[in-house]
């Protein structure tokens, strides 16, 4: 039998692990990962911050930092065939369009507790992505999922607990949709 994750007590407990670990020291950088001021994962904040990266073995993907993703050859037989032929083991590759790129810097940048620099998304996107929300832009969001200032946007404490939710403000209006739940 599966059983379904208890939302509620699942909320409790990351506010007690957000409570409990900032009284002892770590400082929560991103929404699954807390650390000692200064040693905060650097391989995880480079897929974060959107550098690029590449992915070595069966299955692993890479990025170019300027929106090609690829991926190896899932099968290890297969992938190991590939490599001793002295081929690339590719089995994909996507070339993202401007919309995706944008709509995942939002998404990236939201899973990093600074969230993300406004000024910067717009040299690079050419709008604030204030103007991309789906609300009103007074510096909330009507359902407290969000918060913004002259230069960062960032999820709320409760917008941690819902982050899918609060990306949808971000997406095309038919996904859009989709109520946040109470939290």
């Amino acid at each position: 039998m599966v059983s379904r994750q208890d939302d509620e007590v699942a909320g409790r407990q990351y506010a007690l692990a957000e409570d409990v670990l900032a009284d002892a020291g770590y400082r929560h950088y991103e929404l699954s990962s807390w650390s000692r001021p200064g040693r905060e994962s650097a391989h995880n904040s480079a897929y974060w911050a959107r550098r690029a990266y590449t992915g070595i073995g069966a299955g692993a993907h890479s990025y170019d930092g300027a929106g090609e993703r690829t991926w190896n050859l899932r099968g290890l037989d297969d992938y190991l065939a590939e490599a001793d032929a002295g081929r690339r083991p590719l089995a994909g590759s996507e070339r993202m369009d401007e919309p995706t790129r944008a709509f995942e810097a939002i998404a990236l940048g939201l899973r990093r507790i600074d969230g993300i620099s406004r000024r910067a998304f717009a040299a690079e996107f050419g709008h604030d992505p204030i103007e991309r929300l789906d609300c009103p832009t007074d510096g909330a969001d009507p359902y407290r999922l969000l918060e913004w200032d002259d230069d960062r946007l960032r999820l709320t404490r409760r917008g941690r607990l819902l982050a899918n939710e609060a990306l949808l403000a971000f997406l095309p209006e038919p996904v859009r949709e989709r109520p946040v739940p109470a939290a």
